[in-house]
């Protein structure tokens, strides 16, 4: 290492790539309705709470 700047951790080669809460987890608005039993509960199919 020539760098004497203590190393961050990765750092992603895309600069977008900040906007991306995480890698592992879909976007939101990714989820299909009726999919996906953590659905928050926005009214859609298979929420498992009442819309607002």
């Amino acid at each position: 290492m020539t760098s004497t700047t203590p190393d961050p951790g990765p750092v992603p080669d895309d600069p977008d790539a900040t906007d991306i809460p995480s890698s592992r987890e879909p976007a939101p608005d990714a989820v299909v309705p009726g999919e996906d039993d953590r659905d928050p509960g926005d009214g859609a199919v298979g929420s498992i709470e009442p819309p607002d």
